[in-house]
């Protein structure tokens, strides 16, 4: 089911670039490399923000936050 969010999502993209293209008579091309550095900054990023606010709560006891509540 989340794939084809995300398809549908880089396919609306896609689309809203070519009319945006049209109204405005401005030439644009779409690369697969492009998608793909785009893909995987996106991911990446992604993952960088799960993994660092994970990483920095393992660190923490939970009996301990509870305490300074």
């Amino acid at each position: 089911m989340d794939l084809i969010k995300v398809l549908g999502r880089i396919a609306a993209g896609f689309l809203m670039s070519l009319v945006i293209a049209r109204v405005l008579r401005y030439p644009v091309t779409v690369s697969g490399s492009g998608l793909l550095v785009a893909f995987a900054a996106s991911a990446l990023s992604g993952i960088v923000a799960g993994i660092y606010p994970s990483f920095k709560a393992t660190q923490i006891h939970p009996v301990d936050i509870i305490r300074e509540i």
